[in-house]
């Protein structure tokens, strides 16, 4: 950090120096990790021929597997999705309405989960983990956001990331966990 002294002259700390560039590297890290698999995923991810069934939205959704998942993390995930705890629904209804415009679609309902008739949820992407829990990524087209389409990331009982589908798809909810970190 540079300090402006009100007679014009500047401090400079090397301590400070050090502490932004330490971020810096490692926030840099984070994104060749971030399109590394990002890559990888659009070259060797692996579509199921089975569906996943989303009960709280009823829909069916493609199933779509990066390198290094194995069946029983798939499963897990499948099952964790099946039993989505309800504050992710109600973090994302609102995230959906108040930062996406889609509050002009329930008509000024006091339930903004009616935002979820406006959204068809079609696939499933399962990155390769980096720990226990289950973290996955729902993808699919809404008419509040009918340009790009919205997809959001889960990472255990949170909800780690909302927006416009081709962004949150490319990126594994386990580098938003990561970046979360530093």
């Amino acid at each position: 950090f540079l300090l402006t002294m009100p007679a014009g002259k500047t401090l400079f700390s090397w301590d400070i120096y050090h502490v932004i560039e330490s971020i810096i590297d490692d926030r840099r890290l984070i994104f060749i990790i971030h399109q590394e698999e990002a890559d990888v995923c659009n070259e060797l991810c692996e579509i199921s021929p089975d569906k996943v069934y989303f009960p709280k939205m009823d829909a069916e959704l493609e199933l779509v597997l990066s390198e290094g998942v194995s069946d029983e993390y798939a499963e897990k995930c499948v099952r964790h999705l099946q039993t989505l705890p309800e504050n992710i629904i109600d973090e994302l209804c609102e995230f959906f309405c108040v930062v996406m415009g889609g509050e002009e679609y329930i008509d000024g309902s006091s339930d903004k989960c009616q935002i979820l008739k406006f959204y068809r949820p079609d696939r499933m992407i399962i990155f390769k983990p980096y720990g226990e829990q289950a973290a996955y990524v729902i993808g699919g087209e809404a008419d509040f956001e009918a340009d790009h389409g919205v997809a959001w990331s889960v990472m255990g009982d949170e909800l780690a990331d909302v927006g416009y589908r081709y962004d949150i798809e490319s990126s594994s909810p386990w580098v938003w966990q990561k970046q979360k970190l530093l």
